[in-house]
């Protein structure tokens, strides 16, 4: 393939990626209609999080989700406040307090992937499953290349998305 042929392939590539980012909008947008007025579609996406992952402290959070601590501890306060996350003494050192997803965040948030899964399945029902395994493979492998150019905090660690919270379930 000349350089030129290469270069039509990134800028194809460039164009569906940004198609896609405006889908992902819409699709976002029709899920943040089936919230409860207090919630808004961000603070859900944490909530998704701690209900995935387990508990964790609020800093940990921040980092893995690669938002401001602040901007956390704002949607965190709106979680508790709505009693879909609770804080709770770490069982092994009760110095450290953790977030945690209430059984009421547990379900809007099994609701929240169900309604997400049904709706991906309807875009694609026509595709073959073979089709879908191959771009979930290959959307992972994107997503773990992206993840190598995060940059690195002091302690020389990645300071955003760890790959090892990818999920295919939800």
């Amino acid at each position: 393939m000349t350089a030129e042929e290469r270069s039509g392939e990134w800028q194809a590539l460039s164009f569906e990626l940004a198609r896609h980012a405006r889908s992902l909008h819409m699709m976002k947008a029709q899920l943040a209609a089936q919230l409860p007025d207090d919630l808004d579609l961000a603070t859900v996406g944490l909530l998704l999080h701690l209900s995935t992952t387990g508990p964790c402290r609020q800093g940990e959070l921040a980092e893995t989700v690669h938002l401001d601590p602040s901007t956390v501890s704002r949607h965190v306060a709106q979680l508790v406040r709505a009693g879909y996350a609770e804080r709770a003494v770490h069982p092994d050192d009760g110095r450290v307090v953790q977030l945690q997803s209430t059984e009421t965040g547990q379900a809007l948030c099994a609701g929240f992937a169900e309604h997400r899964r049904t709706f991906i399945a309807q875009v694609m029902a026509h595709w073959a499953e073979e089709d879908v395994r191959q771009l979930t493979h290959l959307l992972a492998r994107m997503n773990d290349d992206v993840d190598t150019l995060r940059p690195r905090n002091a302690t020389g660690t990645r300071s955003t998305y760890p790959t090892s919270t990818r999920r295919t379930d939800g």
